[in-house]
């Protein structure tokens, strides 16, 4: 009897171990489909974000590159008023008979426009409108210690068109001015005719009314948050023109090359580059494989 009973206690205790042992290898094979398929379907949804956010960084790309281009053809769009009033210099040998009436055409072609100046030898001789801008008549471009710099580079540098700002003005808000170096031909009697500084010509536009054909707004309704910036020209720090409220998550940029002048114009998808989706997307991975895990080892 004693016998019986040890053995029954026996098998009952081989049977308890048999049957843990088999719970432990379940619980470790579970564990095992687990981690294979959170390898498998993490290194796939890496791969599908990769592709992804390639995808959307060059559609970003595509849209950076349309408005750098049209800030390009604006801004030497509304310079063409400076190389108007030029082909009349030289036409009139150095002088405008009726500047103020083709002054005002050109602001009419150009509305952001506030004033257009004839500065022979680089001191304001005209300048259009008269009445709001006639404290400028006799302002020497050249020993105005803030903004000379473009003016005297303009004269330097041959027939180059420089830009001046955007800078604020005294009377408030912000402007950018071009600045034209004229050069006429000036012959002295049997010598060819040499080449001489005659003045500059500057107009200057509110900032950022010139941009107003861009229409960077638009790039809100596109779900893009934007910032365009430039390169000081004496420290090399980038200095913000205009943003979005928003701020800017590893943005795409593109260089807007202008006479002596580099603007950055920096886009990104509001939001960053749908970071949720990726959350999502892992969260999601991470369940089901917890759950199938769940299933294989039952």
């Amino acid at each position: 009897m004693q016998r019986l009973i040890r053995h029954g206690e026996r098998r009952a205790f081989d049977t308890g171990v048999l049957r843990e042992g088999g719970n432990c290898r379940s619980v470790l094979y579970a564990l095992g489909v687990l981690l294979a398929c959170l390898l498998v379907s993490y290194l796939f949804l890496f791969r599908l974000e990769h592709v992804r956010v390639l995808q959307e960084r060059e559609k970003a790309r595509y849209v950076v590159d349309s408005y750098a281009t049209k800030i390009q053809y604006v801004v030497a769009n509304a310079f063409s008023s400076a190389y108007l009033v030029e082909a009349l210099l030289r036409q009139g040998e150095g002088r405008i008979s009726d500047f103020y009436s083709y002054a005002e055409e050109l602001v009419k072609m150009h509305p952001s426009t506030i004033n257009i100046n004839l500065a022979p030898g680089g001191v304001v001789a005209k300048v259009y409108p008269f009445e709001r801008n006639k404290k400028a008549i006799g302002h020497d471009l050249f020993a105005n210690a803030e903004r000379s710099r473009e003016a005297l580079l303009a004269r330097d540098s041959g027939r180059a068109t420089t830009i001046a700002g955007p800078f604020e003005l005294i009377q408030g808000g912000y402007a950018m001015a071009v600045r034209l170096p004229v050069f006429m031909d000036e012959p002295e009697g049997d010598i060819p005719a040499q080449e001489t500084f005659w003045g500059l010509i500057c107009v200057t536009f509110a900032f950022p009314d010139v941009l107003d054909p861009v229409k960077l707004e638009y790039l809100d309704k596109q779900k893009y948050v934007y910032q365009l910036s430039r390169i000081h020209p004496d420290t090399g720090d980038r200095v913000v023109l205009l943003r979005s409220a928003e701020t800017l998550i590893e943005p795409v940029e593109r260089k807007v090359h202008l006479p002596n002048a580099d603007w950055i114009l920096s886009v990104t998808p509001k939001g960053g580059w749908n970071w949720s989706i990726r959350y999502a997307s892992f969260g999601l991975a991470t369940f089901i494989s917890i759950l199938f895990s769940c299933v294989v080892g039952l």
